[in-house]
């Protein structure tokens, strides 16, 4: 009887870590993230061309850049956000992804909170 107690304890630890993993990582860290995310970012201009972009967000840095996208990062207390604007054969900003990069202890996720199209 005593053992089955010592199994039943066990897995209900368990059952409540993983609750806790889920509830954080699934929902609390992308929920907080779209709030605290860079102020510039929140309100894109789509539909303007590479070069007002350039003046609103400042040069593109780090990351991937192509001919037809760019990316810009911004840190924030150790974690990374990452806009990407993808451009089409005008140079004319089409669409966007905004991306969180979260780590913390070793645990990695990358988060999709936003994306939008001019058309």
């Amino acid at each position: 009887m005593q053992r089955r107690r010592i199994y039943t304890l066990i897995a209900v630890i368990i059952l409540f870590i993983t609750a806790v993993y889920i509830g954080c990582f699934e929902f609390a860290v992308p929920a907080m993230a779209k709030f605290v995310r860079p102020a510039r970012w929140r309100h894109l201009p789509l539909g303007q061309k590479r070069q007002v972009f350039y003046e609103y967000l400042g040069p593109a840095q780090g990351g991937y850049s192509a001919g037809n996208s760019e990316n810009w990062i911004q840190p924030v207390r150790g974690n990374n956000y990452r806009l990407r604007i993808y451009f089409d054969s005008d140079t004319v900003g089409t669409r966007y992804q905004l991306y969180y990069q979260y780590s913390l202890l070793g645990l990695k996720r990358e988060y999709l909170l936003a994306t939008d199209s001019a058309r």
